[in-house]
């Protein structure tokens, strides 16, 4: 596996960019077309073609080499469970998530299961078939070890440097690269033609979740 480059997301640096404000969802799936991802999240998932693209809860699926990537502006569908358990069949997938809210999560699966989950500020609390799995890159960009705040009495709380959460989110975004081969890159902010809805499947997901 290659080492991760966050450089390779240089141009998502600073925070004027409106997507750190809406929060945004990308989902890396190495050897699958746009036309196959579409289908699963079709066919298996209930999406349906979106015909208004400036509504909510809308996946944009793009060709990204010999896979794609599937980015949603203030959406969180790629980290609903069924949604990353299908599209990981038979290939591996990688979601990060920054949402509106400034939460981060990073997600790995492989053949519908998965294989490392994490929150990205906090990395050192992992969960999955194989925590440890991704663990290399993870220290390769600065992830691990993890941050960890410690009080001293004898420091004043404004001498403390202040974390650039960002920079986390785009050395996670690196490590998803790393990992699938698949690169995010600013052509993917615009429509595809493969759009789909996945309204239906946040409101399934919140009725299971407080079910």
């Amino acid at each position: 596996m290659p080492t991760p480059n966050p450089a390779d997301y240089a141009w998502l640096t600073g925070d004027d960019s409106p997507h750190w404000m809406t929060g945004f969802c990308v989902t890396f799936l190495p050897n699958k077309s746009p036309n196959q991802v579409k289908g699963i999240l079709c066919t298996f998932l209930g999406a349906t073609p979106a015909l208004d693209t400036t509504q909510p809860y809308i996946a944009h699926v793009h060709a990204a080499g010999s896979g794609s990537i599937m980015f949603e502006s203030g959406g969180s569908g790629g980290m609903i469970p069924e949604v990353i358990r299908r599209l990981s069949q038979d290939t591996k997938a990688v979601v990060v998530l920054r949402d509106f809210l400034v939460n981060a999560s990073f997600a790995y699966a492989m053949d519908g299961e998965i294989i490392t989950r994490f929150d990205i500020y906090f990395p050192g609390d992992r969960l999955g078939r194989s925590p440890d799995a991704l663990n290399d890159q993870l220290s390769a960009v600065g992830l691990l070890p993890a941050y960890e705040y410690v009080f001293d009495e004898d420091v004043d709380e404004e001498d403390v440097p202040e974390r650039d959460l960002n920079a986390e989110v785009i050395r996670a975004l690196a490590v998803a690269t790393a990992v699938t081969g698949v690169r995010f890159d600013q052509s993917h902010l615009n429509a595809a033609p493969h759009a789909v809805s996945l309204a239906h499947l946040y409101e399934s997901d919140i009725a299971r979740r407080f079910a």
